[in-house]
């Protein structure tokens, strides 16, 4: 486009030129005002669009449009910052969620939530085996035994209370004089605390149990018992002994 208009302005200048000097006609006569103005557009034509030299009426300057052009370069250390805030970030967002999975402490009453019912860790036992009544037995896999754990769930209101702790799915686990923490097993056992559903008559108790499978040689005996339970979404660690 640039090219073909700077034709142009030649153009006019040469027929500038032959209206002035004719070429075996008789020339036509311009005023001084005529010719001016002639030459004056010639040279605005011409100048405007000769972008290799800035003396013009016009000078035409395409950098500025060769910048927007150019799509914006992030610097290596533009880059070494975005990826410090995302670490940064991630590190953030980790810890925070350690904060909200670290386990509260309370008592088991407590985090069962179970509005008038007080649950207690009434005794433990260790046992190669466990039965219930004559129709169901257990046996602890070679060279482990069962660790019981008996909890009373107590009913302290005159009213009859429906218990369902098996809708909620409770995950227990247990960590026995310090050692690391083993899961609960799963029974079929009526009285499990994990399972249990029954209604407490006003003022009555039921004793339930919670099942661990511990080394024979390495737990000879109960010292010390902390209760692992996730619940509703939520972790609590509960001392016992």
């Amino acid at each position: 486009m640039k090219k073909l208009r700077a034709k142009l302005g030649m153009g006019l200048l040469f027929s500038a030129l032959v209206l002035t000097t004719g070429c075996g006609e008789k020339a036509i006569q311009l005023t001084d005002e005529e010719e001016g103005l002639i030459v004056d557009y010639t040279a605005h034509v011409v100048s405007k669009f000769n972008t290799r030299q800035p003396d013009g009426l016009v000078y035409v300057d395409t950098s500025q449009e060769e910048e927007e052009s150019e799509e914006p370069v992030e610097t290596g250390a533009e880059e070494e910052t975005t990826e410090q805030d995302a670490v940064s970030q991630m590190e953030q967002n980790d810890g925070q969620a350690q904060e909200e999975a670290q386990p509260v402490s309370m008592t088991l009453t407590e985090a069962l939530q179970i509005a008038g019912v007080d649950a207690q860790v009434t005794s433990t036992e260790l046992r190669p085996s466990y039965e219930e009544g004559d129709y169901y037995a257990m046996d602890a896999s070679a060279g482990k035994t069962f660790l019981v754990v008996h909890v009373t769930l107590s009913n302290q209101t005159a009213e009859d209370i429906s218990v369902d702790l098996l809708s909620g799915q409770p995950q227990f686990g247990a960590e026995v004089n310090g050692a690391g923490a083993v899961s609960a097993e799963m029974t079929v056992l009526s009285n499990d605390l994990a399972t249990y559903q029954g209604t407490l008559a006003a003022g009555s108790s039921v004793d339930t149990a919670l099942l661990f499978q511990v080394p024979a040689d390495g737990v000879t005996q109960v010292d010390t018992l902390t209760l692992d339970l996730t619940w509703n979404g939520n972790s609590y660690t509960i001392p016992c002994l």
